[in-house]
């Protein structure tokens, strides 16, 4: 049985590449939008891609949120605004945020897969919490 919100092919997210239509899903489907930046150098973000295609992970994240990548392998100006804007400097980058932008929950290094989850089941619990007031 495929996850709501991901692929039922792959069983990953659907990551979409397009800031704008991310957050405007999000805002239509009452969800939040995680955000990942990514770098095909980045050791550990390709460790958190892997996590991030795990049942337990899709279980919690795909429900409640878009998932919206930036590949930021090329050092260019529109990554490195991308960068600046969500304050990702340095990499791995993951960001749970609300519809409208606000940080509910970052990583910023590789945490062990208990961790992430902790982390995901936060940032669910307190989109929960903005969406109930």
């Amino acid at each position: 049985m495929a996850v709501a919100g991901a692929s039922a092919a792959s069983h990953e997210l659907d990551w979409i590449q397009d800031e704008a239509a991310a957050f405007a899903r999000a805002r239509s489907e009452g969800k939040g939008v995680v955000v990942d930046f990514y770098a095909a150098w980045c050791v550990p973000c390709t460790n958190i891609e892997a996590w991030l295609a795990t049942r337990e992970a899709l279980q919690v994240i795909a429900p409640r949120f878009v998932a919206l990548r930036f590949d930021v392998t090329e050092d260019s100006e529109e990554a490195a605004e991308r960068r600046r804007r969500y304050d990702a400097e340095t990499l791995p980058a993951l960001l749970f945020l609300d519809a409208d932008g606000q940080v509910l929950e970052r990583l910023a290094r590789q945490l062990e897969s208990a961790g992430m989850l902790d982390l995901a089941r936060a940032a669910s619990a307190k989109l929960h919490g903005v969406k109930s007031r």
